[in-house]
């Protein structure tokens, strides 16, 4: 018997922005040449990505290093559409991480989240 499942070579935790610059580059800019799967994804992430890849990079990697979160939580923010404004909202999001944040880290998170949301709504 033949077996044509692929095999998973790595897994990596992408954010939005560059799995639409993956499938962008895969398509050569025609969504024409994607698969169903691909095309779906591709106009998923034309809708709900709203931060460049170089600004989500560095928002995500902005998360990791000033607060200790895991890449996970940090790719999960960056990933929102609408990002959190206040404490509660942003909990959600903490209650998974092992690393806990005290009142003051979630105030500084939520002021570094306000300056990538005045970014999205400038553009």
């Amino acid at each position: 018997m033949i077996n044509f499942r692929k095999k998973i070579i790595s897994e990596e935790i992408l954010t939005l922005a560059e799995v639409k610059e993956i499938l962008k580059n895969r398509s050569k800019n025609n969504p024409e040449e994607l698969s169903y799967l691909q095309k779906m994804t591709y106009n998923y992430v034309n809708e709900f990505c709203k931060l460049s890849l170089e600004d989500a990079l560095k928002f995500r990697n902005e998360i990791v290093q000033r607060f200790g979160l895991s890449i996970n939580t940090a790719t999960q923010i960056v990933n929102l559409r609408y990002l959190p404004s206040l404490v509660d909202e942003l909990e959600i999001f903490l209650k998974k991480d092992p690393i806990k944040l005290s009142d003051e880290q979630k105030e500084e998170l939520l002021n570094l989240i306000q300056i990538y949301k005045e970014k999205i709504e400038s553009e």
